[in-house]
């Protein structure tokens, strides 16, 4: 299995058990950040959550010679460390702008290097769908459809266009 390939897996695999344990034990949050507040005293595994999910995208970054792959999971890293967005207005700027630019910059990424557009079509429609219909609990979804976008789109990437 290529070093790449390796690398979703891990982010997929702390993704799922991460979202399911939040799911399962405090329930659907406001949206994933919010689950910082849920966990309390265990709050800092948000923080090596987010990591988990970002040192490999810096590292897919490297290895694909993408750097906004890199870029993405270095924003994404400024979100885990500013986590209790919702005490400052400073960190809640740096909080949004990592999380908002993390998945931005993954999803130009995949456009950008191999013209790979449908994780950015599956995103924009997903958010639109959300916030048309009212669902609740929207950023939590938006967050876990961008998510499923952009891995499906690396590993179509790894499989169409392999290192």
């Amino acid at each position: 299995m290529p070093p790449v390939a390796k690398l979703i897996l891990v982010q997929i695999v702390i993704f799922v058990v991460y979202i399911a344990y939040i799911w399962i034990r405090y329930r659907v949050q406001e949206s994933i950040s919010d689950s910082w507040y849920a966990l309390k005293k265990h709050a800092k595994l948000f923080t090596f959550f987010l990591w988990a999910i970002a040192i490999p995208m810096c590292i897919i970054g490297g290895l694909t010679e993408n750097i906004w792959y890199f870029l993405s999971g270095g924003f994404l890293c400024f979100t885990a460390v500013a986590a209790d967005y919702k005490g400052w207005k400073t960190t809640e700027v740096v909080h949004v702008t990592g999380a908002i630019g993390g998945i931005a910059l993954a999803l130009y990424g995949l456009f950008s290097s191999n013209a790979i557009w449908f994780p950015i079509a599956g995103t924009l429609v997903f958010a639109l769908i959300a916030e048309i219909r009212k669902i609740s609990n929207k950023t939590w979804w938006v967050e876990i459809a961008a998510f499923i976008f952009i891995e499906v789109g690396l590993i179509y990437q790894t499989l169409t266009f392999p290192l």
